[in-house]
């Protein structure tokens, strides 16, 4: 490539170059997919592992899409350790919902969830109402800082649409290798896609 087509801000590539080689060091603090799993039949839950929370990673994101239950209840995040996933009370919570006609749901707060508890709950006939969103989870493998959830849905109803915002944070030092995306009832996942993806580090904007 000639030096007068390299400027400071950027290559003139107004002609028609053949690169050769690899380029490194584009993109790589973007979202990495890791995994995308469709559930087709019904699930109690749907989870990531050793093989996919690694400490490469300082943010994931989990989205969701089409999502139906068995019956009524909540989509909850569950993170864990060695195989066994936290289910004490001490995940704390704020949030915000708004419904059809107007009805608000804010200022919720609390510490006594045993799980990211997410709203939108599924009220009606089984699989009749599909849920959508994302899932942002910081500092899941780090051992010297909270672990920290934020949670947007919305859910498309037989009588009724619900948007959930929540923010959740589960204090304590344990290194987490575990995801699990669950109901917070007996009800189980009976269809969506949910993907997974990893961002490395922090990038200076």
């Amino acid at each position: 490539m000639p030096f007068n087509k390299i400027q400071s801000a950027g290559f003139d590539l107004t002609d028609n170059y053949a690169f050769t080689g690899t380029i490194t060091g584009a993109g790589s603090n973007s979202f990495v997919h890791l995994i995308t799993t469709t559930v087709s039949s019904a699930v109690a839950s749907v989870d990531f592992g050793s093989s996919y929370i690694t400490s490469t990673y300082k943010i994931y994101k989990i989205i969701f899409n089409g999502l139906t239950l068995s019956g009524n209840d909540n989509l909850a995040i569950r993170i864990g350790a060695s195989g066994t996933l936290v289910t004490s009370s001490d995940h704390i919570k704020a949030g915000f919902a708004d419904s059809a006609g107007g009805t608000s749901y804010g200022g919720v707060s609390g510490s006594s969830d045993t799980s990211f508890a997410f709203g939108g709950h599924h009220e009606n006939t089984a699989g009749s109402e599909v849920q959508s969103g994302e899932v942002i989870l910081y500092d899941l493998t780090t051992s010297n800082g909270n672990k920290t959830c934020v949670y947007h849905s919305m859910r498309v109803g037989v009588s009724s649409n619900r948007y959930d915002s929540k923010g959740f944070l589960r204090t304590g030092s344990q290194q987490c290798n575990i995801v699990s995306l669950l109901t917070t009832g007996s009800a189980n996942i009976t269809a969506g896609n949910i993907s997974l993806y990893g961002i490395k580090q922090w990038r200076n904007i």
